[in-house]
């Protein structure tokens, strides 16, 4: 990478029971698509950022180190 440094992802695969139960979780605190069909479409992966949304702010300035 020239020297660059990446961010680094972590990737786990999760079982059914596992997606349903984030899924459960996860409904309290967000809310439906309006692009999704009645709400949904197929997702086949998650991103989970820190609290302060760092990467999701690093990427929109830019910064990819």
């Amino acid at each position: 990478m020239n020297g660059l440094k990446g961010r680094r992802e972590l990737k786990h695969a999760i079982t059914k029971a596992d997606c349903y139960l984030l899924r459960n979780n996860l409904q309290n605190f967000m809310k439906l698509d309006p692009h999704g069909h009645d709400g949904k479409y197929l997702i086949r992966s998650v991103y989970f950022d820190n609290f302060g949304n760092k990467i999701q702010r690093q990427k929109t300035e830019g910064f990819y180190a």
